[in-house]
């Protein structure tokens, strides 16, 4: 039985190939052969701007890495810098700032939305809302999880975050056992983009009292800022709740949404 199963998730993971296969050919048929590499390594190297041989690789990256050494100590004396040492000795690295639009990323924007007439009618750009979706897995996975309700074997999830003129500013490979609440505030929070959330909404999937209280209670904590605005939760209130729910209920079901003003 184990050699039966060994058999099964060999040619799936290439560590067992089949002669002649396509599918589940030997990996190594599509990789250059000695004798082919050194006859095209010259020209490789030459279009790719890298040395041919290792040694001049490793002497470029030296080089580099003594510069940079070099950039670091000048900052480290100053002591005033975004890395610093502190009195016990250990390094100290500043947030990072957010950098000022340029002018002329504003204006494109805005040639861009007058050239999409209909983007407005969907909303501000302010609202978004997430949600996952499971996809079936084929062989072995790290994140893959057994699901009877959705797979027939192993599946995962995708959880994204829409804003209102459907953009799409995150999408993130999950457990499909996993509570989907645990990833709501991710993109919310560390939202790298200049979408300005100020509003989101979720299913019953995406809520626990810990993001209800994030956003309800700690609405003056900077990790409910984004760098480029400050702005506050000011509602946390149910949509739509469960009929088995009362609607006195401190944990009503339904969608909640998340309001910042």
């Amino acid at each position: 039985m184990c050699t039966l199963l060994a058999l099964r998730d060999g040619p799936r993971s290439g560590d067992v190939f089949v002669p002649g296969s396509r599918r589940y050919g030997d990996p190594a048929a599509y990789l250059l052969t000695p004798r082919q590499w050194s006859s095209q390594r010259a020209e490789f190297c030459r279009l790719v701007g890298k040395p041919v041989q290792a040694s001049g690789a490793l002497a470029g990256a030296e080089r580099e890495l003594g510069e940079a050494l070099g950039e670091l100590e000048e900052v480290l004396a100053a002591g005033d810098g975004p890395v610093r040492l502190d009195e016990e000795g250990d390094l100290v690295i500043s947030p990072l700032t957010a950098e000022d639009v340029p002018a002329e990323a504003i204006a494109l924007k805005a040639e861009l939305t007058e050239m999409l007439p209909l983007t407005p009618i969907f909303g501000a750009d302010t609202l978004s809302s997430s949600d996952g979706q499971r996809f079936p897995t084929r062989g072995k996975s790290v994140t893959a999880r057994a699901l009877s309700r959705y797979f027939a074997h192993e599946g995962l999830s995708t959880y994204t975050h829409v804003t209102d003129q459907h953009t799409t500013y995150c999408t993130k490979i999950i457990v499909a056992t996993n509570r989907e609440a645990h990833y709501v505030l991710d993109e919310i929070l560390g939202n790298a983009t200049d979408i300005p959330i100020t509003e989101h909404a979720t299913d019953t999937h995406g809520v626990t009292l810990v993001n209800d209280s994030a956003a309800e209670h700690r609405s003056d904590h900077r990790a409910l800022r984004r760098p480029a605005q400050a702005g506050r939760v000011a509602e946390v209130r149910p949509r739509r709740p469960h009929p088995c729910r009362s609607a006195n209920s401190p944990h009503p079901a339904g969608r909640t949404r998340w309001r910042r003003r």
